[in-house]
């Protein structure tokens, strides 16, 4: 089985923030039998839908990374959602998943983070 990373985020590729996801990731699934393939970077903005339709074609797992900041350059979700033929709906319980994640790590609430309920519909 094909499983592909695709992180987000235009902070990465400036080194501003360094990217640990694929070994975080590659450690947790390969007890499952499966073993990480690709990884590719890309920054906020229209590069995320291609880069989405791409590795879609290319995995049969994807597993994205960073790209739901509270950024408005940041289209992760609408490309997902789009590529999935699903509309976003509004989603309570994950604004409070987030206010719960945001508090456990001492971080403050504030309101650009109402923006990230927005989910593919039928994402769970």
């Amino acid at each position: 089985m094909t499983v592909e990373v695709l992180n987000i985020g235009t902070e990465i590729l400036l080194g501003e923030v360094l990217n640990t996801h694929a070994g975080w990731i590659a450690k947790r699934i390969f007890p499952l039998g499966l073993r990480l393939g690709r990884q590719t970077t890309v920054p906020d903005g229209p590069e995320i839908r291609q880069a989405v339709i791409e590795a879609s074609l290319r995995a049969e797992v994807l597993i994205v990374t960073g790209g739901l900041g509270p950024t408005t350059d940041d289209i992760t979700r609408e490309a997902v959602a789009e590529l999935l033929g699903r509309r976003l709906v509004l989603d309570e319980e994950v604004l409070g998943a987030i206010r719960e994640r945001l508090a456990v790590r001492g971080f403050e609430f504030w309101s650009g983070w109402r923006g990230r309920r927005w989910c593919p519909k039928g994402q769970w």
